[in-house]
């Protein structure tokens, strides 16, 4: 039934980005590509809380923002708990995909993560007596989860994922990302800007002459890639090139 709830929940995702790729699937501020993006939690719940608690999962997961045309992040994590003497460390790759909802510092996404679960426990001794041999075993496996982080500037935020991506089916902590959120030494405007023209060309290079990839209607938000002279790089869905930046502004 987890499971299948979990399903639910990326189908939903990504049947919203269908929907609304040209704002959606966009970086969302702060997070920008190869920037890391840090998440530090504990986790509650999960099969293992059933044997007795110890050290409840202690989460580190580090994802990284690739330019793929889509935002992709390729990552990895570990966690780590005790359960009534038994020692638990889950060791995984993630991949995840993001989703832009306009909300700045906002940033939605499901998670497939997998890789190798190791168990172990120590032999107990009570007056020179083996009363327990000490033991381990390594399994793989993987799982899927949903997140939530929010930015409260361009470097500290808090995040909640649900799922079974390891040893919890929901975690909670702070997130951290470092270098993100300017795109540009300009500080008259922010990484992300909007049309200003009623129909605005997106070129193959920083050129009228170069060929034309695409166009915009007025008021759609472009992500700027690049600042160089009059003609900027800039991404919108799946459009890419360049256009004359003196149609582009920071507000609608």
């Amino acid at each position: 039934m987890k499971k299948i709830a979990i399903c639910v929940v990326l189908l939903f995702c990504l049947g919203a980005g269908s929907l609304f790729a040209q704002d959606v699937l966009s970086w969302p501020e702060p997070i920008s590509p190869v920037h890391p993006v840090i998440n530090v939690g504990v986790g509650f719940g999960g099969a293992w809380m059933y044997l007795g608690m110890g050290i409840p999962p202690l989460k580190l997961s580090v994802d990284i923002p690739i330019d793929a045309g889509v935002p992709l992040s390729f990552g990895g994590g570990v966690a780590f708990a005790t359960f009534s003497g038994i020692k638990v460390l889950s060791i995984t790759g993630r991949a995840a995909m993001h989703f832009n909802f306009g909300v700045r510092g906002l940033d939605i996404y499901p998670v497939l993560a997998l890789g190798p679960t190791i168990i172990w426990w120590d032999a107990i001794k009570i007056a020179g007596y083996t009363i327990t041999e000490a033991y381990s075993t390594t399994g793989f496996g993987f799982g899927f989860g949903a997140g939530l982080r929010y930015f409260f500037n361009d470097n500290v935020g808090i995040y909640t994922e649900a799922g079974y991506a390891d040893l919890a089916y929901v975690s909670a902590g702070l997130t951290f990302t470092f270098g993100g959120g300017g795109g540009s030494s300009s500080s008259s405007s922010g990484r992300y800007m909007y049309v200003n023209a009623d129909s605005l060309n997106v070129r193959s290079g920083p050129s009228a002459d170069n060929a034309l990839v695409g166009s915009l209607p007025r008021g759609t938000r472009v992500e700027v890639l690049n600042r160089s002279g009059t003609w900027w790089e800039i991404r919108s869905g799946n459009i890419r090139g360049y256009v004359n930046s003196s149609y582009l502004s920071s507000s609608k």
